[in-house]
């Protein structure tokens, strides 16, 4: 019977330890077990497809996801302020101001569609990439590219 209860426990201490992330080192720690009995316990849980675990893991994952949500928001925004434009902006007006040698012989032909196609291709997917380039079977110079120039 008490056994019973301690395995419950430990179950549910490792369940709570996955959810924020913890490893089977400080879960050890804290069930005052070896780590090698954490791991057979996840084991256990993985093999019975125990909800818990499942839950468990999508609730780290989420965790995990805002987490760098949280980083990337904060550098955008340090980026802001120092810059006071958006990282996405900077790179395209980087990227117009690289590739202006394409762009104005395109601008400049009598054939844009065929000019354009001219372009390396390697060199299109990262026009397309920065919306410098728009649509895909008929592809044009963006507005906003033009204005850059």
């Amino acid at each position: 019977m008490k056994n019973e209860s301690t395995a419950a426990n430990h179950r549910q201490v490792i369940l709570d330890g996955i959810s924020q992330n913890v490893g089977y080192t400080e879960l050890a720690s804290q069930l005052d077990v070896s780590r090698r009995e954490v791991i057979r316990e996840v084991k256990n849980l993985r093999r019975s497809r125990d909800p818990g675990l499942f839950e468990a893991k999508r609730a780290a994952r989420v965790m995990v996801e805002e987490e760098k949500l949280s980083v990337s928001k904060m550098r955008d925004d340090r980026f802001f302020r120092m810059a006071g434009m958006t990282i996405r902006e900077k790179s395209f007006q980087n990227m117009v101001q690289f590739y202006k040698p394409e762009i104005l012989s395109v601008l400049e032909s009598e054939d844009q569609g065929a000019a354009i196609s001219e372009i390396p291709q390697r060199v299109r997917k990262i026009l397309r990439k920065y919306d410098i380039l728009t649509g895909r079977s008929y592809p044009e110079i963006s507005q906003s590219a033009r204005d850059q120039l």
